[in-house]
């Protein structure tokens, strides 16, 4: 649970959610689905609960995530949320959605808040998006940006993004997104 303005804001991967069916656990008074997403094709479904009965379901139609730590994000009046393959922008003070944008051609993994921009570990991209939705950058390499023990596959220091693919290469970019060491 995260704790905003004295909001309590939930986030719940939700398996089992069928839209529009009369078995789901929750009921979500507001869907909002990723580019190019249907309600036949989500593959990812994330539930956002906000303390005062707003709730939303938040459906990608690609890729697969997970809800822990480093998937969302809240900066200001904003959270972040990966989900499949997009990045999910809801408005905290009304709870709206300010935006989604598609920012790996397979899964979205982490998001990180470095350089006063949004950076995303994708499985095949790692991505860097203005707050307000405009995409800056993207990177890609020769292999998946996952490694076999998951260790140290993705960090940022002293300015520098560090990355591993599943081979164990690491590429060290910049904040502008460029390969400056591997």
């Amino acid at each position: 649970m995260i704790y905003v303005y004295g909001t309590e804001i939930r986030i719940i991967k939700e398996d089992n959610y069928k839209f529009n069916s009369l078995d789901n656990v929750r009921k979500y008074n507001k869907v909002y689905f990723s580019s190019g997403n249907d309600v036949k094709s989500s593959t990812t479904e994330i539930g956002v609960i906000f303390t005062i009965a707003d709730i939303k379901i938040l459906l990608a139609s690609s890729g697969f995530s997970s809800v822990h730590e480093t998937s969302y994000l809240i900066i200001e009046d904003s959270l972040y949320v990966c989900v499949g393959d997009s990045i999910f922008s809801i408005n905290i003070n009304d709870f709206s959605l300010n935006w989604v944008r598609k920012a790996d051609d397979i899964s979205c993994f982490q998001i990180f808040y470095f350089n006063n921009k949004l950076i995303v570990h994708g499985e095949l991209n790692i991505s860097c998006f203005e707050t307000y939705g405009n995409k800056k950058w993207n990177f890609t390499a020769r292999d998946i940006f996952v490694t076999l023990d998951g260790s140290n596959d993705f960090y940022i220091s002293d300015s520098k993004i560090h990355v591993k693919d599943w081979d164990n290469n690491e590429y060290i970019l910049n904040v502008d997104g460029q390969l400056i060491g591997y």
